[in-house]
């Protein structure tokens, strides 16, 4: 279990696994968007991190061969969620193509990517952030977080 609060701490990492198929794509996105919702991102957070998992997750499963498969770590570090991810089998190169990165250089997620092995590291600011300031995985107020659905 990710708890919210003690945000110095690094938490154990939520881990997933699955075929290079972008049929499994939307799975990594509901799971990076659940344990995001659960560390207290906004919803401007939540929709930048679905949108740059399923692009990076995305151009690794463009560019694998039919064995291969995509390793994702998920965890809370210092404040920030981080997301890695690890293309599992033999590729010869990887790169993120030319539609993927004004996509990516877009959101307010701090991304980078390794030919080798193909991989990716992905960071979703919580504390004081150069573009962000104070976020609300910190605790401090965050207008924009998502509220528990009103009951009956």
């Amino acid at each position: 279990m990710v708890e919210a609060q003690g945000t110095d701490r690094r938490s154990a990492p939520v881990e997933l696994s699955f075929p290079a198929s972008s049929r499994h794509l939307p799975i990594v996105g509901l799971a990076s968007t659940s344990l995001g919702i659960s560390l207290g991102l906004d919803v401007d957070q939540l929709h930048d991190l679905e949108i740059a998992v399923d692009e990076l997750c995305g151009q690794l499963v463009e560019q694998a061969p039919p064995d291969a498969r995509i390793r994702i770590a998920l965890h809370r570090d210092r404040g920030h969620l981080v997301g890695e991810g690890v293309l599992l089998g033999r590729m010869q190169a990887f790169t993120i193509g030319p539609v993927s990165q004004p996509i990516l250089g877009g959101l307010d997620v701090d991304w980078s990517s390794d030919p080798s092995p193909p991989s990716f590291r992905l960071v979703v600011p919580g504390r004081q952030h150069p573009r962000l300031g104070p976020g609300p995985i910190d605790g401090s107020s965050g207008d924009r977080r998502l509220q528990p659905f009103p009951g009956p």
